[in-house]
């Protein structure tokens, strides 16, 4: 997953988010109709509190403006407060997402503003001018077909002409390896934050952040082959040498 399809995802997360907030009353009835199908009393009470002789039932509006509503907007601001920092960098690199469609005139304010992000020390990995000589030829030979940065990262590296585009090359490599989430934010999310809480008394943080990495590579850890890895640390860690 890149940096632009994770934007587009929490944006459309976020616009679920502001629907489903408008949408209170549709909820209450659905969830009325399923609680009828179960055969389940469908009544709020209020939530635990100061001991009281009687439980005091919520109406359908208290419940809206007290626990739904400001649910639903802590799930936003959430969203927004972790996610600020994609945004700054969707504001750098997107216009390497599909280069052909900038302008002439935009392109040389991105490429100012992408080597003053990369500078350090008084140094960058770029320089401007020149990437955006690259990216304006680039343009002229990339087929229609190609749209995407791995697209044309792919392409240059393909056709063997990294030599005549450095800078776009370190660019898109850039673009395309900076990491959408981390292991220890993903931790605070799902079942993660279960394991955590219940391995808490033993489990070290280095090996939280292993848990939570094996979820999001899931797709590379079902793959391994584990008899093989263990025989390996198996023989770095072993204690005890046979005699011959």
């Amino acid at each position: 997953m890149d940096l632009q399809l994770a934007l587009k995802y929490l944006n459309n997360c976020k616009e679920e988010l502001k629907l489903l907030r408008t949408n209170f009353d549709k909820l209450v009835v659905t969830a009325e109709e399923i609680a009828h199908n179960c055969e389940i009393e469908a009544v709020l009470y209020e939530p635990r509190g100061r001991p009281r002789n009687h439980e005091t039932v919520l109406t359908s509006l208290q419940t809206q403006f007290t626990f739904f509503n400001e649910t639903i907007d802590n799930a936003i601001n959430g969203l927004d407060r972790r996610f600020t920092e994609l945004e700054k960098l969707r504001n750098t690199f997107g216009f390497l997402f599909n280069i052909k469609e900038v302008s002439n005139l935009k392109l040389k304010e991105h490429c100012d503003k992408l080597q003053t992000k990369l500078e350090r020390d008084g140094r960058s990995d770029i320089d401007s001018q020149s990437l955006c000589f690259e990216i304006s030829n680039a343009t002229n030979i990339l087929p229609n077909k190609v749209k995407s940065p791995v697209e044309s990262l792919q392409y240059i590296a393909q056709h063997s002409l990294t030599e005549m585009y450095p800078y776009l090359c370190i660019s898109l490599r850039i673009l395309l390896t900076i990491s959408v989430t981390v292991a220890s934010g993903e931790r605070s999310f799902f079942k993660l934050k279960l394991i955590e809480t219940y391995l808490r008394s033993t489990m070290l943080q280095e090996r939280l952040n292993g848990l939570a990495l094996l979820s999001i590579e899931h797709e590379i850890s079902t793959n391994l082959k584990y008899d093989e890895i263990i025989n390996e640390f198996a023989v770095v860690k072993a204690r005890k040498v046979g005699l011959q």
